[in-house]
């Protein structure tokens, strides 16, 4: 069956997480890109000092391109 996949990203930007944050970026980006169709649709969140939605419901090309623009608190 060809039913839209709808899913939602959610990214810890705590200073905890840092050693392996750039590695989730990339990986959760290659997802986006490699795996979800044109139909697809994700949302990005971020989970810090206070939760931030980074990007609405949009096509996985533009959710790969808005993961890259997340960085970490200090």
């Amino acid at each position: 069956e060809k039913v839209p996949l709808e899913i939602a990203l959610l990214f810890d930007i705590s200073a905890t997480t840092n050693p392996m944050f750039q590695f989730q970026l990339e990986t959760a980006a290659k997802f986006l890109q490699e795996v979800m169709r044109p139909e697809d649709r994700a949302t990005i969140f971020t989970v810090g000092e206070r939760p931030m939605m980074i990007q609405a419901r949009d096509t996985s090309a533009q959710s790969a391109i808005s993961i890259k623009t997340i960085q970490p608190t200090k």
